[in-house]
């Protein structure tokens, strides 16, 4: 989120200010969409039953960033002798749409996988058939429309210049949680 945006970009805003008139060491860590999504019960379980991907993506890329090199960095970020006093944008190694994460699980699991590319109101009805409220699937639904338009077609060092290793591809993901979707 960005500073002052909704959710916790107001956080992320507020340490930037406390941090500028010297009243806190702060650093914020914005990881984009973390391939741990697809351990969702949502997409598992759309994934091992109907060997489908659901998004209102349309065509866009995402930089699928692993968790453990998100962990990774804040463990630099935290363990520095002087504060950053900054934010770290974390994205993983690629851009990959749905479409791409579909043809990367049909390779590992052995069977095709394929991306439905919903309606925003029909993803907004999907999210709602999970129990997410109406107000978080019309988030949800807004981030895909965003993702959509190109929000996220961004790539960085983040995670090889502050921990020294490449960050994790989504095939090497894949490859060590297949059994979640068997």
């Amino acid at each position: 989120m960005e500073p002052g945006g909704f959710l916790l970009g107001r956080v992320h805003a507020h340490l930037r200010e406390l941090g500028q008139r010297g009243e806190a060491e702060w650093a914020v860590l914005r990881p984009t969409w973390c391939q741990q999504d697809f351990e969702q019960p949502c997409h598992v379980r759309s994934i091992k039953e109907e060997g489908k991907l659901y998004s209102a993506t349309s065509g866009g890329k995402i930089p699928w960033v692993s968790a453990d090199d998100i962990a990774a960095v804040a463990v630099q970020a935290l363990t520095r002798e002087d504060a950053p006093n900054t934010e770290y944008l974390i994205l993983g190694p690629e851009l990959l749409g749905y479409d791409d994460i579909a043809n990367t699980l049909s390779s590992v699991l052995g069977r095709k996988i394929v991306h439905v590319d919903l309606s925003n109101h029909a993803l907004e009805r999907r999210h709602q058939s999970f129990g997410c409220s109406e107000e978080h699937s019309r988030l949800m639904s807004s981030l895909d429309t965003a993702i959509k338009y190109g929000t996220e077609n961004r790539t960085n060092d983040v995670v090889l210049s502050m921990t020294g290793n490449k960050p994790k591809s989504f095939r090497e993901y894949a490859e060590s949680m297949k059994e979640i979707w068997v």
